[in-house]
């Protein structure tokens, strides 16, 4: 049994951030069924090794199981009127229904939440287009990753002070989504299987991308100065660098988190005895000094591999990471050790390499049966199966265009051996065993599972250890209702003191305690030990950051408590999980994105790498906290046990990069590029008379729209030529030409004026925002997204809203004071 054995969910998915929520459901144990369409599948034609004569057949071996995977592929043409009766059936017979549609497109095909709850009362709905279904002025708008990234502020943070800001390679706001969507609709289910009755989620990536940076939200508010670009840098350690070793381009990311931690740095044998200096003996100092300081350690670890000087420095208890490209996960120890890559079944090529979901369940494990499945793979099977057509029915069906089947290979590449290059070179570093694994099979059966008490969210206790790096998990589910208590030490735990402070408020833990109560519990003290195991004895969820093994030093291990109380899940998120080599490693912000292989990629191409702005990672991990603690309570209403849940922070964010792993396959060397996309034009940031604008037109109409507006505003007919027709990848090779043209157009417009215009024509474009352009933007006015919260000391701020909107969520409130208890039912 899986979490979600026995839902059904219905993918009507494009891009990124639909098909990747659908993917993390099918890994929960869902059978999610693809409404597939060519026009908005991962690729339109075949890899580069691929035969050149493959013809349809060659869309289907592109490396895209992080976005497919553990799917089931139904090709139909929503379109055709004898598409409707098939999705109603299909609606009828399933749990959930997601789709990131946009709204133009979900109200033209009839998808909206009240046309299918007519259907199926119970279905629980998440439809997730960027910009919501809440009328303001951007709701029509063509929403794309890299533009909400610059909308959201996310770019604008990205960078250093002294420059502009950066584009990140991935389009982020889109995993963002992803993860809260999975998270939101398993909430939804704890509820319906409370209650019988299903319900919609309305999330707007927008919204949910704003909400992530909360924190710089409250800061710009608390502190009056907006957030900016501080590179890898950070007011709350220091120093937080990337620093060079030898060979190209090699970094190590080191974070020193406090005074304790600088004296085991100068400590290191070989550091330069200049660190010694009192100068540098404090946070302040060290701040005030960091150039210094830079150059100083620089000298250390110039001499010595990034893996050589990670493992010097974490033997000495400092967090010190490399810095990794796709190429290093091959043969990445912890990885390796935790099996985080497996071999699954491919319909063409017989065995695929996938990533695994960062989270491990110890009663109910995640599924990992099959790759993306080849175009309408599955059509036929659940035309018959599923909706109940006959053999007859569905040819028809298939003869009209209205369906589509599993296109067979060329007959002159019949016998042909298709396989990956990279399978006899990557695929050995990793030594994987291969699997005794079938084609997959619906998972039917698993519908007739009883309810073993069923327990909505808002009656669930969570005692919350978190830490900053993962406390965001514990922020969602304090949001969705359920009731969070903080456990904090007398003098209250760290997170209230790391800074930026607004006076003695750290604006970090205002926004990630928010809606929490406190218990101060003394855990050295046997009196308070006592006093975590009566509490535990009644509690849903202990959500716990102390590191592997610290609660069972403490007496307070997993088997004592899960004894007590067979319904509690002990989820734990640490920096590497419980378990391999690095278990007992240390890791930030910084650290966690040094090993997920993009910064490579990310940053000005003649400087350092650079991390994403705002505190991303710890989002980012946060919300796979949340959406596996959810997992495991969905588990619980099957088997009416809790179980251990191990969330690993350093997997989570190779989860999220693990698209790069095309790189691997395709052996080009991609660099940093600043302000651009790397083989795509126009793609990246233009300059407005104002501001810089993100734009992209990625597809022939959004280039035909472009190339007409800069003819007709710029008399320029070099747009026009047919040598920039084509794809974005064939402009790439003009970009300079392309580059000038487009800024030539914006630099006549104000950003606000400029992005209006081209998204009336089609074309994708958005403002690079800062915090302060957040908070009077005029969408988030007209949607109602602001909360209005009064803090403990009487000022009221704007709260940023709920990272979606379903019922069951709580109204926003302050962090709690050290020890305030505002729901006092379970304390």
């Amino acid at each position: 049994m899986h979490p979600l054995s026995g839902i059904r969910v219905i993918e009507c998915g494009v891009a990124i951030a639909g098909p990747m929520a659908a993917r993390i459901l099918g890994h929960l144990g869902a059978e999610v069924i693809k409404i597939d369409n060519r026009a908005n599948s991962i690729s339109a034609g075949p890899p580069a090794w691929a035969p050149k004569d493959i013809g349809k057949a060659g869309a289907d071996l592109v490396p895209g199981s992080h976005l497919n995977g553990e799917k089931f592929s139904f090709a139909l043409d929503l379109k055709a009127p004898q598409a409707r009766p098939i999705i109603e059936k299909l609606v009828a017979e399933s749990d959930v229904f997601l789709t990131n549609l946009s709204v133009p497109a979900i109200e033209s095909l009839r998808l909206t939440y009240n046309d299918l709850r007519v259907i199926n009362p119970r279905l629980v709905y998440i439809a997730m287009p960027g910009f919501g279904f809440e009328q303001g002025p951007y709701r029509e708008y063509r929403s794309w990753g890299p533009n909400l990234s610059s909308l959201s502020g996310l770019d604008y943070l990205t960078g250093d002070a002294d420059s502009g800001p950066v584009m990140t390679p991935l389009p982020l706001p889109d995993y963002v989504g992803a993860y809260h969507a999975v998270t939101a609709v398993q909430g939804a289910l704890l509820r319906r299987d409370a209650t019988g009755e299903g319900g919609e989620i309305r999330m707007a990536q927008f919204e949910t991308t704003v909400n992530v940076l909360g924190p710089q939200v409250i800061e710009a508010q608390l502190t009056g100065i907006v957030p900016g670009r501080t590179g890898n840098q950070t007011a709350a350690a220091a120093p937080r660098e990337l620093f060079p070793c030898s060979g190209h381009d090699r970094w190590v990311a080191i974070e020193v988190f406090d005074d304790a931690d600088w004296q085991r740095l100068i400590g290191v044998e070989g550091m330069p005895g200049a660190l010694r200096d009192q100068r540098f003996a404090t946070l302040d100092g060290r701040t005030t000094h960091v150039d210094e300081i830079y150059t100083l350690i620089s000298e250390w670890t110039v001499a010595r591999t990034n893996r050589e000087a990670a493992g010097t420095l974490q033997a000495a208890g400092v967090a010190g990471n490399p810095v990794q490209n796709s190429w290093d996960h091959l043969t990445d120890p912890q990885l390796e050790a935790r099996g985080y890559w497996k071999l699954v079944c491919h319909d063409r090529l017989g065995l695929d390499l996938t990533s695994s979901l960062p989270a491990q369940f110890s009663e109910t494990p995640a599924r990992y049966s099959h790759a993306m499945p080849s175009y309408g793979y599955d059509t036929e099977r659940l035309l018959g199966e599923v909706v109940g057509l006959d053999d007859s029915e569905t040819r028809a069906l298939i003869d009209a265009g209205v369906a589509e089947t599993f296109a067979p290979l060329p007959e002159h590449l019949a016998a042909v051996s298709l396989d990956r290059p990279s399978r006899t070179w990557a695929w050995p570093l990793l030594r994987l065993k291969t699997p005794a694994i079938s084609p997959p099979a619906s998972d039917s059966s698993a519908a007739t599972i009883p309810l073993a008490g069923a327990v909505a969210l808002e009656s669930c206790l969570v005692l919350d250890l978190s830490d900053s790096l993962s406390a965001y998990g514990t922020y969602l589910l304090a949001r969705m209702g359920a009731e969070v208590v903080r456990i904090e030490p007398p003098g209250g735990h760290a997170l209230r003191k790391e800074r930026p402070l607004a006076g003695v408020t750290s604006t970090y833990e205002t926004f990630m305690d928010g809606g929490k109560s406190s218990r101060v519990i003394d855990l050295e003290t046997e009196a308070g030990r006592g006093a975590f195991r009566d509490l535990a004895a009644r509690a849903d969820v202990i959500y716990d950051s102390s590191g592997p093994g610290v609660l069972a030093k403490l007496g307070l291990g997993w088997d004592a408590l899960h004894m007590a109380n067979p319904r509690l899940s002990l989820v734990s998120v640490t920096p590497f999980g419980e378990t391999g080599p690095y278990h007992g490693n240390r890791m930030g912000e910084l650290g966690a994105w040094a090993l997920s292989s993009m910064l490579p990629i990310t940053g000005y191409p003649d400087r350092r790498p650079m991390l994403p702005g705002g505190a991303l990672a710890a989002n980012l991990i946060g919300a796979t906290g949340a959406y596996s603690t959810l997992a495991a309570l969905n588990a619980r209403t099957r088997t009416g046990r809790g179980q251990r849940v191990d969330v690993s922070a350093h997997e989570v964010l190779v989860y999220t990069c693990s698209g790069m792993l095309a790189q691997i396959e395709d052996g080009a060397e991609r660099q940093r590029s600043g302000v651009r996309a790397l083989g795509a034009a126009p793609y990246g940031f233009f300059q407005c008379a104002d501001r810089q604008v993100s734009l992209l037109a990625l597809f022939p109409n959004h280039w035909a729209a472009l190339s007409a507006w800069i003819f007709e505003k710029t008399g320029n007919a070099t747009a026009l030529e047919e040598r920039f027709i084509g794809t974005s990848m064939t402009r790439y090779r003009f970009f300079a030409e392309i580059e000038d043209l487009v800024n030539s157009l914006a630099g006549q417009y104000n950003a606000g004026e400029f992005c209006s215009e081209a998204q009336g024509r089609g074309v994708p474009a958005m403002p690079v925002n800062s915090v302060a352009e957040l908070l009077s933007d005029p969408h988030l006015e007209a949607t109602g997204f602001w909360d209005d919260v009064e803090l403990a000391d009487g000022k009221r701020i704007r709260w940023p809203g709920p990272p979606f909107r379903t019922a069951g969520l709580a109204p926003p409130r302050r962090p709690p004071g050290i020890g305030e208890q505002f729901a006092a039912a379970h304390v």
